[in-house]
């Protein structure tokens, strides 16, 4: 029973990450970069410290694993972070 939670949790979350990336990220917008980073932190620092501190480091390597995937695509978009929405004027 608690798999077919955790599954369900994690579909929902992933389904919010893709709307976020392929609507807000794609037009630039800084919250979709804060929104992916911050939501990762949120599930990599308990789950992992948890993990560690119950003795089951297998499922720390996994988090570790999953969150070189997700900081690849996160550093390869840091740029957007500093897009605030404002608008500039181009020089001429």
């Amino acid at each position: 029973m608690a798999h077919a939670v955790i599954g369900g949790v994690m579909v929902g979350w992933g389904v919010a990450l893709f709307y976020v990336t392929k609507s807000l990220l794609a037009r630039g917008e800084r919250i979709a970069w804060n929104l992916v980073a911050l939501s990762v932190g949120a599930w990599f620092v308990p789950d992992t410290s948890y993990s560690l501190l119950s003795g089951y480091w297998q499922n720390a390597m996994l988090n570790t694993a999953f969150l070189a995937l997700f900081a690849l695509p996160l550093w390869a978009t840091r740029g957007v972070r500093r897009n605030d929405g404002s608008q500039e004027t181009p020089s001429k």
